[in-house]
């Protein structure tokens, strides 16, 4: 006995769950690049650095890892790979949104993000990709 009301479209939504988990991280890291685009000084004050080297060009590196996280999850290309990046990614904001207080996005939209890099990782890329099958 089943008791989906479709159990006829059951399947398909098994078979693109990742494309649509792996779109919709890259347009929430999609965003993240264009705020910090556009206020570049954001990243430095919410750094727990304290050396000014570091913090003066942690706003390019901080671009560039959001860039790349959504560019290749746009692609799905290395996902695993990428799925990590953007894990530590979020486990760096979460800290600093404890530390400092002043982060783009909510704690817990950082752990939402977090949970679903980390089932990314082990479902693999999903359709429309360019990634290898687990």
């Amino acid at each position: 006995m089943n008791l989906s009301l479709f159990p006829d479209v059951l399947w398909l939504g098994a078979f693109f769950t990742p494309l649509l988990l792996r779109m919709s991280l890259g347009v929430l890291f999609l965003r993240l690049a264009t705020i910090h685009i556009k206020n570049k000084v954001s990243v430095s004050t919410q750094s727990t650095v304290d050396y000014p080297l570091i913090k003066k060009y942690l706003i390019f590196v901080t671009i560039a890892i959001e860039s790349s996280v959504t560019l290749f999850l746009f692609i799905g290309l290395y996902t695993q790979l990428i799925t990590l990046v953007g894990t530590v990614y979020c486990l760096i904001s979460i800290y600093n949104k404890e530390k400092v207080g002043t982060v783009l996005y909510s704690r817990s939209l950082y752990f939402l993000m977090t949970a679903v890099l980390l089932s990314l990782f082990f479902t693999g890329a999903g359709p429309l990709a360019f990634d290898v099958p687990l």
